[in-house]
């Protein structure tokens, strides 16, 4: 009995040492069929064989490998089936999840195919993953500025304001898109003004004015018992009402505020421009008259004058960039001022052409442009030999000169643009408009 048990801790060692041979050996027989299959696929996928993908799966059924994956999914890609590789792909980063590989295989498959939707989409999903690779940057870069159209085409569109802008179709009525060009309310109006508050001021085809919500319903009317033949647009309350060209600012509740101009613009930044006595000065919203007079203050297509808290005034030919206390920043030596955009950068005309200065007239791109919008959106529209693109806040053109005319992008990554001067459509940046 004692013999017995001396011998039984003998035969467990040896079992075990049988084991781990015999799992070695068979170890050692699967690597021997994982190299062998992967110099038929290589062999096979060299010479154009379709056979290399039964050698690719046999070898990733022995081992998941990332390489092998890569060289399976590139197979695919030579021969041009990209549809497989992009099955190859997807199965590499559900089995790699944080390496880069997988996805700068999608990113070149998708860019190869011209494929801007998938591609964004996983460009945007690298960024939540924080998974990042000089592939995947340059892919992005190539193809930041791509667009597509929604192909709707109206004969004339005003600046976006608050989201929405006011287009008008060849039957000369007008209606609203949104900022990524979907309609939102037809075109059924002979006037239609910017949004505010939710509510744009309109007139119907038989006369009648008054204010829409932005589901077109009915929203606010002005005072039946007086005459008017303008609306413009609220803001904090306060409105202006034109009748037989002259202009003063009410409130919601019928009130005459103040004025009595030849033109009113719309309140922003607390200030607006006004026209009296033939010359424009700027006003608060208790009407006090707080700068000099000039010959003009530019405004944009909703009338309104302060942008990012500058104001752009004219006086005997010279331009001035303002603050919104009305303050002079500079008295500038340009021969033009553009509109104001959204950003800081702000087109300028020197000896016939077109250049960029900050917010306080300091000049950032030298004048080289036939001519120019102002930036917005970090974007700006650009003229040569009459026909217009877009250059970056470095003055790269990043969507080459191809339009008749062309307006400003929006936060969306959408403007509207020319090809025939007759008639304006929409571009969307595809890394902003991807779902």
């Amino acid at each position: 009995m004692k013999n017995y048990k001396m011998l039984v801790p003998v035969v467990l060692i040896a079992i075990s040492v049988l084991s781990v041979y015999q799992l070695f050996s068979e170890n050692l027989k699967q690597m021997e069929q994982y190299n062998k299959n992967l110099q038929k696929a290589r062999y096979c996928a060299k010479v154009g064989i379709v056979d290399a993908a039964d050698y690719y799966e046999a070898a990733l059924k022995i081992k998941k490998s990332i390489d092998v994956y890569e060289e399976y999914a590139e197979f695919y890609i030579d021969q041009n089936d990209y549809s497989d590789a992009e099955s190859i792909a997807e199965r590499m980063s559900a089995d790699f999840p944080g390496n880069s590989k997988s996805y700068d295989l999608l990113m070149t498959i998708y860019e190869t195919n011209n494929d801007y939707t998938n591609l964004f989409q996983i460009y945007e999903e690298t960024q939540n993953k924080k998974i990042y690779s000089a592939t995947i940057d340059e892919i992005y870069q190539n193809n930041e500025f791509v667009y597509y159209t929604n192909g709707k085409r109206y004969t004339d569109v005003k600046s976006i304001f608050n989201g929405y802008y006011a287009v008008c179709n060849s039957k000369g009525y007008w209606g609203y898109t949104n900022r990524t060009g979907s309609v939102q309310i037809g075109c059924q109006y002979d006037y239609a003004g910017g949004f505010s508050s939710e509510m744009a001021s309109v007139r119907n085809q038989e006369g009648q004015l008054y204010y829409v919500n932005t589901d077109n319903g009915k929203k606010f009317v002005f005072d039946t018992d007086k005459s008017y033949d303008y609306l413009g647009q609220i803001v904090d309350d306060i409105y202006v009402v034109g009748n037989k060209g002259t202009y003063a600012y009410y409130n919601t509740s019928f009130e005459k505020l103040f004025g009595d101009y030849e033109y009113a613009g719309t309140f922003n930044c607390g200030i607006a421009a006004v026209k009296k006595d033939g010359s424009w000065i700027l006003i608060d919203k208790s009407g006090k008259e707080i700068s000099d007079t000039y010959s003009d203050i530019l405004m944009d297509d909703n009338d309104v004058a302060c942008k990012n808290n500058r104001v752009i005034a004219v006086k005997d030919g010279i331009y001035y960039i303002l603050n919104e206390k009305a303050e002079i920043i500079k008295k500038t030596d340009f021969e033009e001022i553009a509109y104001l955009g959204t950003d800081n950068m702000i087109a300028f005309k020197k000896a016939d052409l077109w250049g960029f200065c900050d917010e306080n007239g300091d000049v950032i791109i030298e004048p080289e442009y036939d001519g120019a919008r102002s930036f917005s959106s970090g974007l700006a529209t650009v003229c040569k030999n009459d026909k217009w693109g877009y250059i970056n806040e470095n003055n790269e053109i990043v969507i080459d000169y191809t339009f008749t005319a062309a307006n400003d992008f929006n936060s969306a990554g959408c403007a509207y643009v020319s090809d025939d001067s007759d008639s304006w459509y929409m571009i969307k940046l595809y890394k902003y408009n991807h779902g």
